[in-house]
Formats: C-alpha cells, structure tokens, sequence
C-alpha cells in the first residue's frame, strides 16, 4: 500500500564514499521516500486524481492498513544512499528497497506497490523495469518537469537543509556532507516513529584505542 519516489541530488563536491577504501568517490546521493497511499487500498475511491471522503466503517478499516510508525498521511521515510556516478542510481534503489523490506519485515511488494520518479536515464532503464515487476511493483513517471508531482523532490532538499545543518552545529567541514546526509535520513525516520533516536549524537568526539603492532591476542 506504500508508494516510493526517488530522485538524485548531485552533483556535488567529491568525497570518499562513506565506509569503503578512499579511492571510492562519490558525487550524488540518491533519496527514496516511502509513503502511505490511502487510495492504494480502494482504487474505487480515486477519480481522476481525486479522493473522496471516507466515513463510518470504511475510514476504520482503512486507517487499520496503516501502519503505526507513520505518524500522518503527509509523513513520508526518507531513505538515502551516496552515488559515484548516475549509473549506480538501479543498483541503490534495489538496496534500499531490500532496507526497507528489512525495516517493516516484509515483502518490498507487500510494503510498496509502485515506484515513482522523473525521467532521468537511470530510473526508466529496462533491467530495473523488469527488477520491479518480479516484486509486483508498477512503475511511474512525471510528465514534464514538475517538482510538486515527485515527493522525493521535497525530500532532497529536506535532507540537504537539515545535513548543512548537522554540519554546522558540529563545525564540520563540508566534505563530510556524505555521512551527513545519511545521518540527516535516519533522524528523519527517528522523527516519523519508525527508528530510535541515535543513542550518540551525529559529529560527537571519540576517543579510539588501537593496538600496536605485532598484535597479539594475549599482550596488554
């Protein structure tokens, strides 16, 4: 009953992609928004582009398809994974899918039944078409340009706002905008009700201790 949207943001500044070797750089990030689509359930009910109003016994059976860790219906999960190049863009949707099928502990057809985005080469290419039909996804794309037809639009720059600001607080330089960019994705899931709250705040000192060559299980 779920329907995603996802969009890139990028180019941006090169960094080393976050948890791998220095020599993978990444440049873009890719943002997938998970939303609960309450006309998903009674097709009947949507006209044209309208919903109509639900009372008495239908709104209550509705309402129970809806998940607790959504707080509202104009809450989305945002979900981002940094990019290399464009290309990558098929192989992270697949990734992030499987996140949240791990997430709700389901089936990504049972969580999602339609994928949404613009036109962009990446999103429309055949071997991710036929990726979603073996899930029992449906995919869709805008018309034109049109930033308000697209959630994942509004997710980019939500994210984008609250990484500069996570960067900011812990005067970071902004080459760590990948990291943050996930940080910022995760806070909101926290928000919406599905995650906990990081225990250690994004940008916190640490102190690491390492052990000294040779290493040996039994030295001090």
């Amino acid at each position: 009953f779920g329907v995603c949207s996802i969009d890139i943001s990028g180019p941006h500044e090169t960094i080393p992609r976050p948890g791998y070797k220095l020599y993978r750089t990444v440049r873009y990030y890719l943002v997938l928004t998970v939303k609960p689509d309450k006309t998903g359930i009674r097709g009947d009910l949507v006209e044209c582009g309208i919903q109509t109003a639900l009372t008495g016994d239908d709104q209550i059976a509705l309402d129970q398809h809806i998940p607790p860790s959504w707080t509202g219906p104009d809450r989305a999960l945002m979900y981002a994974e940094p990019l290399g190049t464009r290309d990558e863009a098929p192989e992270a949707i697949k990734r992030l899918l499987c996140q949240v099928k791990n997430d709700h502990a389901s089936l990504p057809k049972k969580v999602t039944f339609r994928l949404h985005s613009d036109m962009l080469k990446g999103f429309i290419e055949t071997n991710l078409k036929a990726w979603l039909i073996e899930q029992g996804i449906h995919k869709t794309i805008t018309v034109g340009y049109d930033p308000n037809a697209n959630p994942a639009e509004v997710a980019v720059k939500t994210l984008n706002n609250r990484a500069r600001y996570l960067l900011s607080v812990c005067r970071l330089p902004t080459n760590w905008w990948g990291l943050a960019v996930l940080a910022a994705a995760k806070l909101e899931r926290a928000d919406a009700g599905l995650e906990e709250s990081p225990r250690i705040p994004f940008g916190s000192r640490v102190v690491m201790v390492t052990s000294h060559k040779p290493k040996d299980k039994f030295a001090p």
